[in-house]
């Protein structure tokens, strides 16, 4: 498929622009603090229903005690 990296830039760039104005309207509108807190629970629930889509359970049960700490020290940065 020819330019499929170019769309996928420009849809990209689109996502962003958008974002960020949404972003921008909402913490007028409601808050900072609400507005990050909503972000965070509909982040938490898009990557539960995408994980229970790929591998049938919300969670990654099954992963290991070095995996869960890897990904608690990534949640405490990105935060």
């Amino acid at each position: 498929m020819p330019f499929l990296g170019e769309l996928a830039a420009l849809g990209t760039s689109l996502c962003f622009a958008f974002g960020s104005t949404f972003f921008t309207l909402a913490g007028r509108e409601l808050g900072s603090i609400l507005t990050n807190r909503v972000r965070l629970l509909l982040a938490l629930l898009l990557v539960m229903i995408l994980h229970t889509l790929l591998y049938g359970q919300p969670f990654p049960v099954n992963a290991g005690a070095d995996r869960w700490l890897w990904l608690g020290i990534s949640g405490i940065i990105g935060f």
